[in-house]
């Protein structure tokens, strides 16, 4: 995760993701790795693509994973990462006339 991140934004985000995930019934806590991987993947599709898309990137993850088609939250991430690297790699070669 970036170090330009505020610490007391990062403590209140992982505070409000620990309160969200038990007031929604989820067994396990949303750890910091998942946090940090939820992260990466939401500024890379914001600055990558347009910042609208990092909601939809952790839904993408979200439905991966909730299908069944990623055994966990970061395996989903990792999938959709990897999609916007192609996809973002496919663009390039558009705009080179490859």
């Amino acid at each position: 995760m970036p170090h330009k991140d505020d610490p007391r934004m990062l403590e209140t985000l992982r505070a409000w993701n620990l309160a969200m995930g038990r007031r929604l019934g989820m067994e396990d806590d949303v750890d910091e790795d998942v946090t940090d991987t939820f992260l990466a993947l939401t500024g890379a599709a914001a600055h990558e693509v347009v910042r609208p898309a990092a909601p939809f990137a952790a839904m993408f993850a979200g439905w991966l994973y909730g299908s069944g088609r990623a055994d966990s939250l970061e395996e989903a991430a990792m999938i959709v990462g990897q999609a916007l690297r192609e996809l973002a790699a496919e663009e390039t070669g558009r705009d080179t006339g490859r």
